[in-house]
C-alpha cells in the first residue's frame, strides 16, 4: 500500500479515456506528491473502460484514477486485487461534473428542441429527487443509481435546478492549463445561457 510520494516512484499509472479529464486529474494528484510524469513515473492515457480493471488485474499498470463504478466492479464482480488509496480529495470535489452544450448555431436555429431537451432533463432530476433513498441505491437501473456508497466514494449529486457552476468551469480551466490541456483560459461569459434552464425550472414546477 501507498505510504507517501516515494511509493509513487517508478510505477505506471493508468488514466481512462474521458476527453482528457481524468488524465488531467492524475496528473494534479502526482503533481501534488511532488512527481512529474515521464520522469518519475509513467501514464499511460486513453484506457478504454472495459479493460481498464484487466490491466491492473494482470499488473500492465500499477494504479489509475478511477471511477466509482468501475472500482467497484472490478472488486466486487471480477474480484481484481485492487485497493482503494483515496477519493477525489487533493480537489475540489465538485470539479467532478458534467455540462450540457449545445453549438451556438444549433441553439440559435432550434431553440424549442432545446428547451424539450433540457425541460426533460429538469423534469427527471425532480422526479429522482423524490425517490425513496433504497429506491435511488438500486443497481442495474440505468440512470437510477444516484445515491451510491461504496467505500466511501459516491457519485457527483445535481442541483434541482442545474445552472452552470461557472465557477467550477474555471478551476477546470487552471487546471487544464496547468498540465497543458489547453493553451490559455477563456472567457466563458458568452458561452453559458441560463435561460432555458430558467424556463424549465418555472415549467416543471407546474
Amino acid at each position: 500500500k501507498v505510504q507517501g510520494p516515494e511509493s509513487l516512484r517508478g510505477l505506471k499509472f493508468g488514466a481512462r479515456r474521458s476527453a482528457g479529464g481524468d488524465e488531467v486529474m492524475l496528473r494534479e494528484f502526482l503533481r501534488q506528491q511532488g512527481l512529474q510524469p515521464g520522469r518519475d513515473v509513467r501514464i499511460i492515457p486513453d484506457i478504454q473502460d472495459d479493460v481498464f480493471g484487466e490491466m491492473l488485474a494482470a499488473r500492465q499498470i500499477d494504479g489509475a484514477y478511477g471511477h466509482v463504478l468501475s472500482i467497484r466492479k472490478w472488486i466486487q464482480k471480477y474480484k481484481f486485487p485492487v485497493y482503494i488509496h483515496r477519493p477525489l480529495n487533493w480537489v475540489n470535489p465538485e470539479l467532478s461534473n458534467s455540462v450540457l452544450v449545445f453549438s451556438k448555431k444549433f441553439v440559435a436555429e432550434n431553440p424549442e428542441q432545446v428547451q424539450k431537451i433540457v425541460n426533460a432533463y429538469v423534469r427527471q432530476i425532480r422526479k429522482e429527487s423524490r425517490l425513496p433513498e433504497s429506491v435511488r441505491k438500486e443497481r442495474d437501473l440505468k440512470g437510477l443509481e444516484i445515491a451510491i456508497d461504496f467505500e466511501g466514494l459516491n457519485v457527483p449529486e445535481y442541483r434541482l435546478t442545474p445552472f452552470v457552476q461557472t465557477d467550477l468551469l474555471n478551476e477546470w480551466q487552471d487546471f487544464l492549463v496547468t498540465h497543458e490541456a489547453l493553451p490559455k483560459k477563456v472567457d466563458l461569459t458568452d458561452f453559458i445561457d441560463h435561460s432555458f434552464v430558467q424556463k424549465a425550472d418555472r415549467e416543471t414546477r407546474l
